[in-house]
């Protein structure tokens, strides 16, 4: 398993490299085909690379802008984290919790039942519910009766 381990370490080390890079890139105003490059900040703009070396705010933010088109549930997000760390030492249920407090994630809670929570990005939107290219897979919700929508501290 040494070769394993080896190329795990080779790649890690390649990641951060393709980090820095792209950084540097983003610095001279590089606009390249084969990246995702949005037309606002540079704090907000994404990267194909996972941020490895990010926060969990940014890592958790960069799932739903990379990964995820669908909202989905908090067990699905932890899923697609470990596979992206490659480890499963960390819960990410408080990270999201305080994403949803700065109003940078929302979830929308359906039949007013917690089990049937499903979360996603604020632009994600439209009225009480997710937008149809972003709503959850359809045989994970039960006939909807209603949905109501969490942003920040309090109920939209």
């Amino acid at each position: 398993m040494e070769v394993i381990e080896n190329l795990i370490e080779k790649r890690k080390d390649v990641l951060k490299q393709l980090e820095a890079i792209d950084t540097v890139l983003k610095l001279y105003g590089y606009v390249g085909t084969d990246y995702k490059f949005n037309n606002t900040e540079a704090t907000t703009q994404t990267s194909n690379v996972f941020p490895s070396k990010g926060t969990r705010e940014k890592q958790v933010l960069w799932i739903f802008e990379n990964k995820i088109s669908r909202a989905c549930k908090l067990k699905e997000l932890q899923t697609v984290y470990n596979e992206l760390r490659g480890k499963d030492d960390i819960n990410i249920d408080n990270t999201a919790r305080k994403l949803k407090k700065d109003s940078k994630l929302i979830f929308v809670q359906y039949n007013s039942k917690k089990l049937l929570s499903f979360w996603g990005l604020p632009t994600w939107l439209e009225g009480d519910d997710f937008k149809e290219e972003h709503k959850p897979e359809a045989d994970g919700l039960p006939d909807l009766v209603t949905s109501i929508v969490m942003i920040g501290e309090e109920k939209k």
